[in-house]
């Protein structure tokens, strides 16, 4: 069984350091576009020289693309942007924009493509989708358990990758709008503030266990790497780009002791058990209020959250430089007047043997073995180690060696010894193809349809009343549907297409009735898997504004499949909307926003799990309001920005940036609410109460 320690690094010194503690592969952010924008990411020539680096090492690099690009980027940008690390070495790319994902498969044939955790893959169908599409690995999503995982595998045919130690982030990745939204800080940029990991009070809840309700404690699952790997994952992700060395280079360290054991372990049925000592070196490297594994075997748990100030607390670990992975050499040292010095180093059936300048006869003090000895063993960074022991020295009487051809010598042969061990080939130029120019913006002259979506009886029917007759779509959540079927008749009668709409994240084999609606409104690559598994025309789906489409090259990758209709993203401004080809999408005009979806429950964590849903409030330091409403058919929270999200003066201008149709999303509302809303976009009068334009008029970095 083969298997892959994949760690983190934040600068080139990083990187060669997790190299030596036993990394397979490393990832690491470039100038642009990654997922830590604060980190110290890499040039493309400190880029060269760690990819170089790792291949002679026979290791792998991974650079990190995995944010989303507007319009201008994804033009100006992002093709020299690929192509520089392209033809500097780089293995594999991990992405989350389509449009990017689009453009490496189309320009650099050779590169591998590893969907990263940002595109929320969750099930097998989403996996499947993505093999097919031209993916070569998924990055699970880390709400995932074991089965969870082991279905992917078996399902979907496609590497798995998956989480084994470091932060969590308590959203599933890729659903946060919540730094973006309240700081203008985006996570699906690379900037999140991390506004989770700040104090919240739950209304209505007396026995609290602490106001730091939605920070999760670190993941850490070197217990579970055996079940890890009979669960199809292949390779072992440390998350850590933001870490200091000792902690990313440390932990590598540990991982990779224990993988190794692990693999023996499931080859020949070993004993597979972690040291107490080990776990503590973990936990002094970094860990935030403690570790949890639970995601591995539950949905969720109160045990994953802090409740405490959510600091990571760490303690020096003096001896990791000791836990490195080096490989035990040999060395035969010769040393005859009158004859060049020679340095034979062998590591298992490898060996090589270099020579250097001819001794003299010592004047003074001559050289002694020991000298010799003591300059040989400080290998230094290479890969190798050398015993006392295991030198051999054969050396005339009173001779005289300078240490600097001691060192040179030594140096040569380590040289030597690593590209005869690692087979060290020249780098071999790989195609590259221009970007393909894009297709002409998709123009419309018709009136803008109209779809609302309610996931309540009481939203729905003040939506189905005659007096909306401008409402040309209705749509109902999965779980509203399934409460009462007779909805989609009344949808019917009423003279309206009917959508399904579903959950924001789909996981397992859970199916679904869709006979009789007309489209399918998805939020998530697993679904639109599902939709293609289940016989669903492409031309019948819609994105939801969860299925981000930045640029107009990331709606044309998406078109190529046969969708034809989308939602513009919240974090896009004014101005970048109007860059942005509108003739197929829809544009939200109000809704409050969906700050989160997460798999952990917050009622059941502050109360219990009884199966009831509730609208519960939270309160932040600056007493904000926001809503958390908990969806028990499929386990999920959804955290709701306090005030509501209004563009409904904006309609004109929308319209002239040729969009297909207005979207209005009812969640949390009353009828009351839902009716002045409705009776606002009809005659164009003002709401009541505060609301907020969103990214409308600022956007986002």
């Amino acid at each position: 069984m083969n298997a892959e320690l994949l760690s983190p690094a934040g600068n080139p010194e990083i990187f060669k350091a997790v190299v030596d503690a036993g990394a397979d592969a490393v990832y690491f952010g470039g100038e642009k576009f990654g997922a830590r924008a604060y980190a110290e990411n890499f040039s493309v020539k400190e880029a060269e020289k760690c990819i170089s680096y790792a291949h002679v090492r026979g290791k792998k690099a991974y650079l990190t693309v995995n944010t989303l690009l507007k319009n201008t980027e994804m033009e100006r940008e992002a093709y020299d942007y690929l192509k520089a690390y392209y033809e500097v070495g780089i293995d594999a790319y991990i992405v989350q924009d389509m449009g990017v994902f689009a453009m490496i498969k189309d320009c650099f044939p050779e590169a591998h493509i590893h969907a990263s955790t940002q595109m929320t893959i969750a099930n097998r169908y989403g996996a499947k989708l993505l093999k097919d599409m031209g993916a070569h690995r998924v990055v699970t999503s880390r709400e995932l358990s074991l089965n969870e995982i082991k279905n992917i595998h078996e399902n979907s045919g496609i590497e798995i990758e998956s989480f084994v130690h470091g932060a969590l982030c308590v959203c599933y990745s890729g659903q946060c709008l919540m730094s973006s939204v309240i700081g203008q800080r985006s996570g699906n940029r690379g900037r999140c503030a991390q506004p989770c990991r700040l104090p919240y009070k739950a209304e209505g809840v007396t026995d609290s266990k602490g106001d730091y309700i939605l920070s999760p404690k670190d993941f850490c699952a070197i217990d579970h790497i055996p079940k890890m790997l009979l669960s199809g994952v292949y390779s072992f992700k440390i998350e850590g780009r933001m870490k200091q060395l000792s902690y990313a280079a440390g932990v590598t360290a540990i991982y990779r002791k224990y993988m190794d054991m692990a693999l023996n372990a499931v080859d020949k049925k070993a004993e597979y058990k972690v040291s107490d000592k080990d776990h503590e070196r973990l936990m002094d490297l970094g860990n935030r209020s403690g570790f949890t594994d639970t995601y591995l075997f539950m949905h969720n748990s109160e045990d994953m959250i802090t409740y405490k100030a959510p600091f990571h607390k760490t303690n020096p670990v003096s001896d990791i430089e000791n836990s490195f992975r080096k490989m035990p050499v040999k060395a035969e040292f010769t040393g005859k007047i009158d004859s060049s010095i020679r340095l034979k180093l062998i590591y298992e059936d490898k060996e090589v043997s270099v020579s250097g300048k001819n001794p003299e006869k010592a004047l003074k003090k001559a050289t002694s073995k020991q000298e010799i000895i003591d300059k040989l063993i400080k290998l230094g960074d290479t890969e190798f180690i050398l015993d006392t022991d295991d030198i051999v020295i054969d050396l005339s009487d009173d001779i005289f060696i300078p240490m600097s051809d001691i060192n040179a010598l030594k140096r040569e042969a380590a040289e030597k010894l690593r590209s005869e061990v690692y087979d060290r080939k020249s780098p071999e130029k790989r195609a590259v193809r221009d970007k393909k120019e894009l297709v002409p913006k998709t123009k419309r002259v018709n009136a803008p349809y109209l779809l609302v979506t309610v996931e309540t009886e009481e939203q729905f029917n003040t939506v189905i009343k005659a007096e909306y007759r401008n409402i040309s779509h209705i749509g109902i959540s999965t779980e509203l549907y399934e409460k009462n079927r007779s909805l989609l008749n009344r949808i019917k009668e009423s003279g309206r297409s009917a959508v399904l709409v579903f959950p924001p994240v789909l996981r397992g084999d859970r199916s679904y009735d869709m006979s009789g609606f007309d489209l399918f409104l998805i939020s998530s690559l697993d679904e639109a898997g599902y939709m293609k598994e289940a016989g669903v025309k492409a031309e019948n789906v819609i994105f939801s504004e969860r299925l981000y489409t930045y640029s107009d090259r990331t709606l044309d990758a998406y078109r190529e499949l046969g969708y034809r209709m989308f939602t513009a993203p919240y974090e896009l401004n004014r101005k970048e909307l109007s860059h942005r080809d509108n003739g197929d999408s829809f544009i939200n005009i109000y809704s409050f926003i969906p700050l989160m979806t997460t798999a952990n429950c917050i009622h059941k964590n502050m109360k219990q799990c009884d199966k009831t849903q509730e609208l519960l409030k939270l309160k932040d330091r600056q007493n904000k309001t926001f809503f958390v409403k908990n969806h028990c058919d499929n386990c999920y929270n959804v955290i709701y920005n306090g005030i509501p999200y209004e563009i409904l003066g904006e309609k004109e201008n929308l319209q002239k940036m040729g969009f297909a149709g207005f979207k209005i999303d009812f969640t949390i509302e009353n009828e009351r609410k839902t009716s002045e809303i409705l009776n606002a976009f009809k005659t164009g009068q003002k709401i009541s109460g505060d609301r907020t334009g969103g990214h409308y008029g600022r956007g986002v970095e």
